[in-house]
């Protein structure tokens, strides 16, 4: 722009006072200083904008970042609880439910975990004592059950293994899911 600008003012000035190309161009270094300035705004406005935007995306990262590493440490913290629950109840197979609760509320009050059970492995040589135990501590099915296609409760088909709920924390607004058999169709 510039060197055109220039080139025109000199071109202009060869011509005698008068002449139609030195009326035509007697504003030449105006239009040039416009032409400069709007040359300028724009190319320190785009600097500015890449530099936001630059910036921006340092800042996201940061972010995403941190949060990235503050959930990768509470999964790990997590796994590290539920390993905790998991030798304790390859310890204590007969866990009795207030044992399960004592040990399974800190983890799920410490997390975002919202519901812990345990879930036995019942043979079919045990079921019906499995059975029998849910009846006497008072569990509404007392049996092992699956959810038919209309959503009602039915003893669980017979099946080589089952894999009841036999504890949850928190118990009462799960108590309905006592003797349901994850394993089930």
């Amino acid at each position: 722009v510039l060197t055109i600008g220039n080139v025109l003012i000199v071109w202009r000035d060869d011509h005698p006072p008068g002449a139609l190309v030195r009326s035509r161009l007697r504003y030449a270094e105006a239009i040039l200083t416009l032409l400069c300035g709007i040359i300028l705004t724009v190319a320190t406005i785009m600097m500015v904008a890449d530099e936001e935007r630059r910036m921006r995306t340092e800042v996201f990262q940061r972010m995403a970042r941190d949060q990235a590493d503050a959930l990768r440490d509470a999964f790990l913290a997590l796994r590290e609880r539920i390993r905790g629950l998991e030798l304790f109840l390859s310890v204590a197979r007969e866990t009795n439910a207030e044992e399960f609760r004592r040990f399974a509320h800190p983890l799920i009050d410490a997390s975002t975990v919202e519901i812990l059970s345990y879930l036995p492995r019942v043979d079919r040589s045990e079921r019906e004592q499995f059975e029998a135990a849910l009846e006497e501590a008072g569990f509404p099915a007392g049996f092992i059950f699956q959810i038919n296609a209309s959503g009602d409760k039915q003893p669980a088909d017979e099946a080589e293994f089952h894999y009841p709920v036999l504890h949850t924390e928190p118990l009462d607004p799960h108590r309905y899911a006592i003797g349901f058999d994850a394993f089930s169709d």
